[in-house]
C-alpha cells in the first residue's frame, strides 16, 4: 500500500529538507570517513606506580609528559608530544599522564575521563595515555616536582635521566628547544 504524498502540516515539529538551515539544532551526519578521522584514544586509569613501572619497562627511551586540562602551558605544549610520537614513535615511547585528579573524594578520577579523552582525541594522541589515580600532590611529591608541565625522560634501561620542569634550569622548556635536543644526546 502506497501512502499519498501529503505535505507536513505546519508546526508539526518535523522538519523537511527545505527547512534545513532555518535555525534550531542540526546534528551533522557522521559517515564512516568522519569516524575514521577521529582516532580512538586509549585512556587508562592507573596509579603513578603503575605508570612509572610501564615507563621503565619499554626497552626504549621513554618520554612521560605530566599534564592537566587546567594547565595552560601543558595544553600549549601537548601538540609537540604528539609530533614527537608521530616522527619518532618507533624509536621513542611517548606516554601522557593526566594529573587532573587532586584526591578529592567528591571528584574521583573517573569524573575526569570524558574531559581528558575529548582533549586527547582533539590532539590525536595515539600513544599510551593515562589518567592518574594517584592524587596529583602525591605524584608531585614522589617525583619531586614543584608543578607542571613536566616531562620525564627514561633511558632504555628504565633509569630516570632527565626531568624538564617549569622552574630552575629547565624553566620555560619546550619540546623543540629542550626535550628533542636532549633526546638526541641519548642517540634517539
Amino acid at each position: 500500500m502506497q501512502l499519498p504524498d501529503t505535505p507536513l502540516p505546519e508546526n508539526s515539529g518535523e522538519s523537511t529538507e527545505a527547512d534545513s538551515g532555518k535555525g534550531g539544532l542540526e546534528m551533522p551526519d557522521l559517515n564512516d570517513a568522519a569516524k575514521q578521522e577521529s582516532p580512538a584514544v586509549d585512556l587508562r586509569l592507573a596509579s603513578w606506580k603503575e605508570v612509572e613501572a610501564k615507563a621503565k619497562s619499554t626497552g626504549k627511551v621513554t618520554v612521560v609528559d605530566l599534564w592537566s586540562t587546567s594547565c595552560a602551558p601543558c595544553i600549549k605544549e601537548f601538540p609537540e608530544l604528539v609530533k614527537l610520537h608521530r616522527e619518532q614513535g618507533d624509536q621513542i615511547a611517548c606516554f601522557a599522564v593526566s594529573v587532573d585528579y587532586d584526591g578529592r573524594k567528591t571528584r574521583p578520577p573517573e569524573t575526569y575521563t570524558e574531559m581528558v579523552t575529548e582533549f586527547l582525541a582533539s590532539k590525536k594522541a595515539e600513544f599510551p595515555n593515562f589518567l592518574c589515580e594517584t592524587p596529583s600532590d602525591e605524584v608531585f611529591s614522589t617525583v619531586d616536582l614543584p608543578s607542571i608541565p613536566a616531562v620525564l625522560v627514561f633511558d632504555e634501561e628504565g633509569n630516570l635521566v632527565k626531568r624538564f620542569i617549569d622552574v630552575g634550569e629547565t624553566a620555560g622548556f619546550t619540546y623543540e628547544s629542550h626535550v628533542r635536543p636532549f633526546l638526541e644526546t641519548l642517540g634517539s
